[in-house]
């Protein structure tokens, strides 16, 4: 432990922001890294003095090779942002289509009000949108595979069902392509 006051302590040396010091918040003492005060913010210092002058300047370097720019590549697809909360009822959910289900959803956490609930198919959505369905609730809800009682746009593209028993999810891509709702990984 230190035995010198405050102003008795020589000035530091370039700081390089992972330093801990002790601070009081809300009464309390607690540690802080010398970063985390920087990144609150507030008004910008006085610039420092200048360096020494009349060194010597090193010579400049060669330019690289430039060259055209290529073109874009290709989009990844809307960002998936929309989140939806909703219950359904048992039953097959033909054409599921929350309300307010568009080109941002994203994530849908749903609640099967009782049991035998399965979903034939979504809305379909925009080319590469991702939408994770949860089922939030106790009682298990089936996805079924390309189900025709759903339109062909709508249909989940799978190899069988899948049960979403509860606090399990699974999301989805929308191909346009092949304009069907294919498992998504990502």
């Amino acid at each position: 432990m230190a035995t010198s006051s405050i102003p008795q302590l020589p000035q530091s040396q370039s700081l390089m922001g992972d330093e801990q010091i002790e601070i009081v918040q809300a009464g309390a003492s607690a540690r802080t890294t010398v970063s985390q005060i920087s990144q609150l913010g507030g008004p910008t210092g006085p610039a420092g003095p200048t360096g020494p002058s009349g060194g010597p300047t090193g010579p400049t370097g060669p330019l690289g090779l430039s060259g055209p720019t290529g073109p874009a590549g290709p989009s990844g697809g809307p960002s998936p942002t929309g989140y939806i909360q909703i219950t359904i009822p048992s039953g097959a959910q033909n054409n599921f289509a929350p309300p307010s289900f568009g080109s941002s959803t994203g994530f849908i956490d749903i609640t099967a009000s009782a049991a035998n609930a399965n979903i034939t198919g979504m809305q379909s959505g925009g080319d590469g949108q991702i939408v994770t369905l949860t089922n939030v609730g106790a009682n298990a809800i089936v996805l079924n595979s390309l189900n025709s009682a759903s339109f062909g746009p709508n249909q989940f593209r799978m190899a069988y069902d899948i049960s979403l028993v509860q606090n399990n999810a699974m999301s989805f891509r929308y191909s346009a392509s092949i304009r069907r709702w294919i498992p998504f990984n990502g």
